[in-house]
């Protein structure tokens, strides 16, 4: 079901309420991670790295939550931000073109 939102931020505080709520091996966790990553739809030759972007910058607060469910949710960051990045150096190859 968190799927259908698109990693929407208005979804997280629902998301951090389910993290806390569930044991550490719920897969309802990954469920979460992945609703989180998710972009929707992007146009334009940057905007997969821009919504890699956003999405880094809307997790970064989970990162020092205060609930340690919340800090140790498998958000990989490093993936995300390596993504971002792939997909800037994609977008500036097709603009180069």
């Amino acid at each position: 079901m968190l799927s259908n939102y698109l990693g929407e931020p208005f979804v997280h505080r629902l998301c951090k309420e389910i993290v806390k709520a569930v044991d550490s091996d719920s897969s309802l966790l990954n469920e979460v991670a992945v609703a989180l990553e998710t972009t929707g739809v992007v146009s334009g030759e940057f905007g997969m790295a821009e919504a890699y972007e956003r999405k880094r910058q809307e997790v970064l607060d989970w990162l020092s939550d205060p609930n340690e469910k919340v800090k140790a949710l498998p958000i990989d960051m490093s993936r995300i931000s390596k993504r971002c990045a792939t997909r800037k150096q994609e977008g500036r190859k097709r603009v180069s073109f």
